[in-house]
Protein backbone atom coordinates (compact mmCIF):
# COMPACT_ATOMS: atom_id res chain seq x y z
CA UNK A 1 0.00 0.00 0.00
CA UNK A 2 2.75 2.56 0.69
CA UNK A 3 3.85 2.38 -2.96
CA UNK A 4 0.43 3.51 -4.09
CA UNK A 5 0.51 6.41 -1.63
CA UNK A 6 3.96 7.48 -2.81
CA UNK A 7 2.91 7.18 -6.43
CA UNK A 8 -0.20 9.22 -5.73
CA UNK A 9 1.84 11.94 -4.04
CA UNK A 10 4.27 12.01 -6.96
CA UNK A 11 1.40 12.29 -9.44
CA UNK A 12 -0.09 15.14 -7.44
CA UNK A 13 3.28 16.90 -7.36
CA UNK A 14 3.64 16.51 -11.13
CA UNK A 15 0.11 17.83 -11.68
CA UNK A 16 0.78 20.78 -9.37
CA UNK A 17 4.01 21.56 -11.25
CA UNK A 18 2.18 21.39 -14.57
CA UNK A 19 -0.58 23.67 -13.28
CA UNK A 20 2.00 26.14 -11.99
CA UNK A 21 3.87 26.05 -15.32
CA UNK A 22 0.60 26.57 -17.21
CA UNK A 23 -0.24 29.49 -14.91
CA UNK A 24 3.12 31.10 -15.65
CA UNK A 25 2.63 30.49 -19.37
CA UNK A 26 -0.83 32.04 -19.23
CA UNK A 27 0.60 35.10 -17.48
CA UNK A 28 3.21 35.33 -20.22
CA UNK A 29 0.53 35.17 -22.97
CA UNK A 30 -1.53 37.92 -21.39
CA UNK A 31 1.57 40.02 -20.69
CA UNK A 32 2.58 39.88 -24.35
CA UNK A 33 -0.94 40.77 -25.45
CA UNK A 34 -1.16 43.61 -22.90
CA UNK A 35 2.09 45.00 -24.31
CA UNK A 36 0.80 44.60 -27.89
CA UNK A 37 3.56 42.09 -28.70
CA UNK A 38 1.16 40.04 -30.78
CA UNK A 39 3.78 38.43 -33.01
CA UNK A 40 5.63 37.10 -29.96
CA UNK A 41 2.35 35.87 -28.49
CA UNK A 42 1.48 34.11 -31.77
CA UNK A 43 4.82 32.32 -31.78
CA UNK A 44 4.45 31.18 -28.17
CA UNK A 45 0.80 30.17 -28.59
CA UNK A 46 1.57 28.19 -31.75
CA UNK A 47 4.36 26.35 -29.92
CA UNK A 48 1.94 25.36 -27.17
CA UNK A 49 -1.11 24.66 -29.36
CA UNK A 50 -0.29 20.98 -30.00
CA UNK A 51 -0.69 20.40 -26.27
CA UNK A 52 -4.00 22.27 -26.13
CA UNK A 53 -5.38 21.72 -29.64
CA UNK A 54 -9.03 22.25 -28.67
CA UNK A 55 -8.51 24.76 -25.89
CA UNK A 56 -11.02 27.55 -26.18
CA UNK A 57 -8.67 29.98 -24.45
CA UNK A 58 -5.62 29.12 -26.57
CA UNK A 59 -7.50 29.19 -29.89
CA UNK A 60 -9.31 32.41 -28.99
CA UNK A 61 -6.12 34.19 -27.93
CA UNK A 62 -4.31 33.01 -31.05
CA UNK A 63 -7.15 34.18 -33.29
CA UNK A 64 -7.22 37.55 -31.54
CA UNK A 65 -3.47 38.01 -31.99
CA UNK A 66 -3.65 37.14 -35.70
CA UNK A 67 -6.49 39.64 -36.10
CA UNK A 68 -4.53 42.36 -34.32
CA UNK A 69 -1.50 41.98 -36.63
CA UNK A 70 -3.72 42.03 -39.72
CA UNK A 71 -3.53 38.30 -40.48
CA UNK A 72 -7.27 38.12 -41.04
CA UNK A 73 -7.28 34.86 -42.98
CA UNK A 74 -5.50 33.07 -40.11
CA UNK A 75 -7.87 34.69 -37.60
CA UNK A 76 -10.90 33.66 -39.68
CA UNK A 77 -9.69 30.07 -39.83
CA UNK A 78 -9.25 29.91 -36.05
CA UNK A 79 -12.60 31.60 -35.37
CA UNK A 80 -14.26 29.15 -37.74
CA UNK A 81 -12.70 26.30 -35.75
CA UNK A 82 -13.99 27.88 -32.54
CA UNK A 83 -17.53 28.15 -33.96
CA UNK A 84 -17.46 24.42 -34.66
CA UNK A 85 -15.99 23.46 -31.29
CA UNK A 86 -18.18 25.86 -29.29
CA UNK A 87 -21.39 26.39 -31.32
CA UNK A 88 -23.25 28.07 -28.45
CA UNK A 89 -20.66 30.86 -28.29
CA UNK A 90 -22.17 33.17 -30.91
CA UNK A 91 -19.39 35.71 -30.46
CA UNK A 92 -17.05 33.41 -32.42
CA UNK A 93 -19.39 33.48 -35.42
CA UNK A 94 -19.31 37.27 -35.24
CA UNK A 95 -15.52 37.39 -34.95
CA UNK A 96 -15.26 34.93 -37.83
CA UNK A 97 -17.43 37.18 -39.98
CA UNK A 98 -15.45 40.28 -38.97
CA UNK A 99 -12.19 38.55 -39.90
CA UNK A 100 -13.58 37.52 -43.27
CA UNK A 101 -14.81 41.06 -43.84
CA UNK A 102 -11.42 42.56 -42.97
CA UNK A 103 -9.79 40.09 -45.36
CA UNK A 104 -12.03 41.39 -48.15
CA UNK A 105 -14.03 38.20 -48.51
CA UNK A 106 -17.42 39.90 -48.16
CA UNK A 107 -20.03 37.61 -49.68
CA UNK A 108 -17.98 34.77 -51.14
CA UNK A 109 -16.72 33.73 -47.72
CA UNK A 110 -20.15 33.84 -46.13
CA UNK A 111 -19.82 36.95 -43.98
CA UNK A 112 -23.33 38.04 -44.83
CA UNK A 113 -24.73 34.62 -43.97
CA UNK A 114 -22.88 34.49 -40.67
CA UNK A 115 -23.96 37.98 -39.71
CA UNK A 116 -27.60 37.21 -40.53
CA UNK A 117 -27.51 34.31 -38.06
CA UNK A 118 -26.75 36.68 -35.19
CA UNK A 119 -29.75 37.81 -33.12
CA UNK A 120 -31.85 40.49 -34.82
CA UNK A 121 -31.60 42.84 -31.84
CA UNK A 122 -27.78 42.83 -31.96
CA UNK A 123 -26.89 46.38 -33.03
CA UNK A 124 -23.24 45.55 -33.77
CA UNK A 125 -24.32 42.68 -36.03
CA UNK A 126 -26.71 44.98 -37.90
CA UNK A 127 -23.97 47.55 -38.43
CA UNK A 128 -21.52 44.91 -39.67
CA UNK A 129 -24.17 43.45 -41.98
CA UNK A 130 -24.78 46.93 -43.36
CA UNK A 131 -21.03 47.35 -43.98
CA UNK A 132 -20.89 44.04 -45.85
CA UNK A 133 -23.90 44.92 -48.00
CA UNK A 134 -22.44 48.37 -48.72
CA UNK A 135 -19.17 46.78 -49.90
CA UNK A 136 -21.12 44.40 -52.16
CA UNK A 137 -23.15 47.23 -53.68
CA UNK A 138 -20.09 49.47 -54.18
CA UNK A 139 -18.28 46.53 -55.79
CA UNK A 140 -21.05 46.21 -58.39
CA UNK A 141 -21.04 49.87 -59.41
Amino acid sequence: MPVVGVSYKRNNAVIEEMEMAWGQLTATFYGLIRDAKYTNAIKLLEEQLPFFAQSQAALSLLAYCHYMVGEFQAAASLYEQLTKLYPTELKYAMYHAQSLYKDGMYVDAGSKMLLEQIAEDDVDAAINLGCCLYKVIIGRI
